[in-house]
Order: structure tokens, then C-alpha cells, then sequence
């Protein structure tokens, strides 16, 4: 009878240790299982934003060079038009500054012209009046048209006026042209300054701003390169977690069977030797037996 006790008490503690295993493992399982899914989906989470951070960075990248592309063309454009205005504008001044000099030299050539005649035509009415009185040899005929000065030649006066006062508007026509050309000068020459110096302003503008543009592009590039490391060691960080779940399905995940379970059956397992052991312990001595 001894024996026979001995045999079921041996089934007994090996149902017991069987189930003290399941139980150890159960607890190992669980928590392997919970650090392994809490490191995957904290990797995951961690992807998901470098992964966001760096489709906003590609963006910002691709708008930056695109705008430095504009901001070039728009500076050579700029320098091009301002190189053909200066041509033109330094063309245009050569060409008044000449009409002014001519028109300057034709008014001092007139001027004296002028001057030269008054003073001759003077000079000769005042000869022929001294020879008048003096030979009172000429007299003047009523039928004649008066010549200005009586008796013998001093330059036909009527004639000299005709002659100066043509002279005088050809002066004053050098005079107005000069002056005119002068302010059409001075216009043009504004004009071009204002518009230099817009230009200038739109150039230095432009290129500064495309400098920034570089500086935030470099800062970019290098954001870019240190995330895809980061996101890189974490997508390895989140290949261990994957892998590690993996590895703990075969002794962890029993898809026919929970932990639950197996311990209800193992406890239904050890109800039978129990009642055998309790039926042979008369005397009632056994742990087991003893309520």
C-alpha cells in the first residue's frame, strides 16, 4: 500500500512542479513580452515622428532651392537691365553733353559775330558821317530809300539790322537748345540715379536674402543627414523588439491553448491522483488530504 502511495505522491509532485514551471514561465513571458511590445511601440512612435520631421525637412529643402533658383535668375535679370540702362543712359548723356557743347560754341560764335558787326556797322556810320561834313559833296535824293546816315557809304543800316536780328535769333536759338538739352540732362540723369539705386537695393536684397536661403538650406541638409542616422538606429532598435517578440511567440504565444487553460487542466490532472491518494490514506496523514 506504501508503494502505491509512493507512486501517486511522485505523480502528484511531478503534476505540481510541471504546474510551479508554467506559473515561473508564465511570469517570465509576461514580462519579457510587455518590455519587448513597450520597446517596439516606443520605437514606433519614434520613427513615426523622424520620419515626419524628415518629410518636413525635404520639403523645406526643396522650397528653399527653388526659391535661390528665382532669386538668381531675378538678380542676373536685374544686373542685365541695369548694365543695358547704364549703356544706354551713358550713350545718351555723351550725345547731350556733345549737343550742349556745340549748342554753348554756337551761341559764343553768334554772340561775338554780333558784336562784331554792331561795332563795324557804328564804326562805319560814324566815318560816313565825318566825310559828309566835311566834303558836303552828296546829296541825297527824295526818291531814294533812306539808307540811314546821310552821304557817302557807312554800311547799309536798314540791311545791318536785318542781319543782326537774324543773328540774334539764331543766338538765342543756341541759347534755348543749350538750356533745354541741359534739363533734359538733368531729368534723364535723375531719373537713372533713382532707378540705380532701386536696382542696387533689389540686388542686394535678392542676393542677401539668397544667402539666408544657403545658410537655412546648410542647416537643413545637416538636420536631414543626422535624422536619417537617428531614424536609421532606431529602425534597427525597432527590428530587435520585432525580432525579440518573435523569439518569445514559440515559449510564450501557444495559439491552441492559454495559460488559463493549461492550468485548468493541469488542476483537473492532479484531481484524480489526489482522490486516489486520499482514498488510500486511511489514517489521514497526508498533506494533501487534509482539509
Amino acid at each position: 500500500l506504501q508503494a502505491v502511495k509512493d507512486m501517486v505522491q511522485g505523480l502528484v509532485n511531478q503534476l505540481l512542479e510541471e504546474a510551479a514551471k508554467q506559473a515561473t514561465q508564465k511570469g517570465f513571458c509576461d514580462s519579457a513580452m510587455s518590455k519587448a511590445t513597450m520597446e517596439r511601440d516606443r520605437r514606433l512612435r519614434e520613427a513615426k515622428k523622424l520620419s515626419a520631421k524628415l518629410g518636413s525637412l525635404h520639403s523645406k529643402r526643396s522650397e528653399l532651392l527653388e526659391e535661390n533658383e528665382l532669386l538668381k535668375d531675378e538678380v542676373a535679370k536685374l544686373e542685365k537691365d541695369l548694365l543695358a540702362a547704364t549703356d544706354l543712359r551713358t550713350e545718351e548723356s555723351k550725345e547731350n553733353l556733345k549737343e550742349i557743347k556745340e549748342a554753348k560754341q554756337g551761341f559764343e560764335a553768334t554772340k561775338e559775330a554780333i558784336e562784331t558787326l554792331v561795332a563795324f556797322y557804328k564804326s562805319a556810320a560814324r566815318k560816313a558821317s565825318n566825310h559828309d561834313k566835311a566834303a558836303a559833296v552828296l546829296v541825297q535824293s527824295a526818291e531814294e530809300p533812306e539808307a540811314g546816315f546821310e552821304g557817302s557809304y557807312g554800311g547799309k543800316q536798314t540791311a545791318a539790322k536785318g542781319v543782326i536780328s537774324m543773328l540774334e535769333v539764331v543766338r538765342d536759338d543756341f541759347e534755348k537748345s543749350a538750356g533745354t538739352t541741359k534739363d533734359s540732362e538733368d531729368k534723364a540723369a535723375d531719373e537713372f540715379s533713382k532707378l540705380k539705386l532701386q536696382s542696387k537695393t533689389d540686388i542686394a536684397g535678392k542676393t542677401t536674402q539668397k544667402k539666408l536661403n544657403e545658410e537655412e538650406l546648410e542647416s537643413a541638409e545637416n538636420e536631414l543627414k543626422s535624422g536619417k542616422t537617428q531614424l536609421q538606429t532606431t529602425m534597427d532598435l525597432l527590428d530587435g523588439a520585432l525580432r525579440t517578440l518573435e523569439d518569445l511567440k514559440p515559449q510564450c504565444v501557444d495559439s491552441t491553448m492559454s495559460y488559463e487553460e493549461r492550468k485548468a487542466k493541469r488542476e483537473e490532472e492532479l484531481e484524480a491522483p489526489k482522490t486516489a491518494m486520499c482514498t488510500l490514506d486511511k489514517e489521514g496523514v497526508e498533506p494533501m488530504c487534509k482539509k
